[in-house]
C-alpha cells in the first residue's frame, strides 16, 4: 500500500509540474501571462534578464541579479500603501467639505422657511 500511495503521490506531483515545466521549453515571446504583468528583457552587462517592467536589476556581492521576489513585493505593496493614504487623505478632504456644504444649506433653510410678512 505504502508504494502505490508513493507512486500516487509521485504522479501527482510530476502532473502537477508539467504546466510550468512546458513553459520553460518555449521561448519568452511566447510564454502567454496569466497574470497581467508587463515584462521586458533587460540586458545588463551581458547577461539578459526577463523581468516585470518597474523590476530593478542590481550587482549584489559581485553578482547581477533582479532583486529578490521579496524586496519586489514590500516595494509595490509601499507604493500602494502611498497611494491608499493620498486616496484616504482627498476622501476626508472631500467628505469635510461635504459636511460644511450640509452645515450651510442647513442654516439657510430656517431662515428661507419664515414667512415674509413676520
Amino acid at each position: 500500500m505504502a508504494k502505490f500511495l508513493s507512486a500516487a503521490t509521485v504522479a501527482v506531483l510530476v502532473l502537477a509540474g508539467a504546466g510550468p515545466a512546458a513553459a520553460e521549453d518555449r521561448p519568452a515571446d511566447q510564454i502567454t501571462n496569466e497574470v497581467d504583468v508587463d515584462y521586458k528583457v533587460v540586458n545588463k552587462e551581458g547577461l539578459n534578464f526577463r523581468v516585470p517592467v518597474d523590476m530593478p536589476i542590481e550587482k549584489r556581492n559581485g553578482i547581477i541579479a533582479p532583486i529578490s521576489t521579496e524586496e519586489y513585493i514590500h516595494g509595490k505593496f509601499k507604493r500602494l500603501d502611498k497611494r491608499l493614504d493620498g486616496i484616504e487623505q482627498k476622501i476626508d478632504e472631500a467628505m469635510t467639505a461635504i459636511r460644511q456644504m450640509q452645515k450651510e444649506k442647513a442654516q439657510a433653510a430656517p431662515c428661507a422657511a419664515e414667512p415674509k410678512g413676520s
